[in-house]
């Protein structure tokens, strides 16, 4: 119950966040960023700094999992933005798979695990999306 109501607080601080953003200063909030970082090519320092972050509450086995999804969809990102010919900036090629990698985990924590598990894993996810 209290990591609902942590979770709802969250979303809120987010939502409002967004809101004076866009309002105030111009600018896309936390919220378009990110969703605008899963589908094109972001910065890719802050995304795998954040996916390492998370990588710390991973067993070592997961922790290989993690990474190889996340450079298996940086793959996927790259030759199709090859394949489609989209230009993007110089050393912006990759960094999706690290957001992706870091949201599959969330959905599997929230999905498959249950009690302590989920609860690190899920403050896992969120100290590295803290840095993102």
């Amino acid at each position: 119950m209290l990591w609902t109501a942590a979770g709802v607080v969250a979303i809120a601080f987010l939502i409002g966040l967004e809101i004076v953003s866009r309002r105030s200063a111009g600018v896309p909030g936390p919220l378009t960023t990110q969703v605008r970082e899963v589908v094109f090519a972001p910065k890719p320092g802050p995304l795998y700094g954040g996916l390492a972050l998370m990588m710390v509450v991973l067993s070592r086995r997961q922790r290989f999992i993690a990474a190889g999804v996340a450079i298996g969809v940086d793959a996927l990102f790259v030759l199709g933005r090859w394949a489609c010919g989209v230009r993007v900036e110089e050393g912006h090629l990759f960094g999706n798979g690290a957001l992706w990698a870091m949201l599959g985990c969330a959905v599997f924590a929230l999905t498959r695990r249950t009690g302590p598990e989920r609860a690190l894993l899920l403050k896992g996810v969120g100290l590295g999306l803290l840095l993102v």
